[in-house]
């Protein structure tokens, strides 16, 4: 009845937007063979409500909690819908500033001055929900919310293990991200550092990185938190000799990343692609006097959309 208010696209529509827009063609989703290609078949063909509360880094607390003990969680310290709540000044600091609904909202917390600068930052976010654009539908049935976590200290260095169901199939090791040129290495699950890359906007050195005592357990870990999924992510940090959980994430740089190894990676993820789940989100309809809606007539995509998703 209502649609004329409404901008509506199918997320196969986006998914193919996206791929012309950043490979050049539409993508092959019959059998796919790269790694951005699998990863966009993941998003249509893969869906499970486990992702959206993995995806919400809050209901994930409780995930990793029952899968591997709470020991693996930094304190939580407060969870508010309010930007002006006031308790978020009562935090002993420094903490961690974080939003539970997308990718990149965390702000450390030192003084009085950083908390005020980093509420405004996020005020725009929790106002639309992430991955919109992306095709990452998970973060669309999301609450927004802002919470306060403790802060590691320094150095952190964090693992991020490339998984599928049980199976360790890379590692992407992240030092000194903390000065916002991080020095980021690929190594097997053994370790053994493999001359790849996913991102070019960051310091890949080279050589073989000094792994942690705890390198078997951050393994172990991954593999339990990854069953039952056919590709996550699962960042782990380890400050202090201590390990801990940070974050699950289905489709890293939304199947975009590198394009020189994109079909390495593609064969390194060897899935299993012989079934597809049943549908959880198909379609988007976005009104067309939202915030997101503004997002999305700016974007490169919006003509594809709109040529596309009818």
């Amino acid at each position: 009845m209502f649609r004329h208010r409404e901008f509506c696209f199918s997320l196969a529509s986006l998914i193919d937007a996206l791929h012309l827009q950043e490979r050049g063609r539409l993508p092959e989703l019959i059998d796919p063979t790269t790694y951005s290609e699998k990863i966009q078949w993941l998003k249509l063909h893969d869906q499970m409500i486990e992702q959206i509360i993995c995806c919400d880094k809050l209901l994930a607390r409780t995930f990793v909690s029952q899968r591997i003990g709470k020991e693996f969680l930094l304190d939580l310290h407060h969870v508010s819908t309010r930007l002006d709540d006031p308790r978020f000044n009562e935090i002993e600091k420094p903490f961690m500033l974080k939003t539970n609904h997308d990718s990149g909202s965390v702000y450390r917390i030192e003084t009085s001055h950083d908390l005020h600068r980093s509420l405004q930052s996020v005020a725009p976010r929790i106002q639309k929900p992430y991955g919109i654009l992306t095709g990452e539908w998970a973060y669309y049935h999301i609450m927004p919310l802002v919470f306060a976590e403790t802060m590691m200290a320094e150095p952190v260095v964090e693992y991020r293990f490339h998984c599928s169901d049980r199976a360790v199939k890379w590692v992407e090791i992240v030092e000194e991200r903390i000065t916002g040129l991080p020095k980021v290495f690929f190594t097997n699950e053994a370790g053994r550092m493999l001359p790849l890359r996913l991102d070019g906007n960051v310091l890949h050195p080279g050589g073989q990185p000094e792994l942690p005592v705890n390198w078997q357990q951050m393994s172990e870990v991954a593999r339990e938190l990854s069953d039952g999924f056919r590709y996550v992510r699962i960042d782990l940090s380890k400050s202090e000799g201590r390990t801990y959980f940070g974050e699950m994430t289905f489709w890293p740089t939304a199947g975009f990343s590198s394009v020189k190894h994109d079909a390495d990676f593609g064969d390194m993820l060897d899935i299993d692609l012989s079934f597809k789940r049943p549908s959880i989100h198909s379609e988007y309809r976005i009104a067309k006097n939202s915030r997101s809606y503004r997002e999305i007539r700016r974007s490169e995509l919006y003509q594809s959309l709109r040529s596309l998703g009818r």
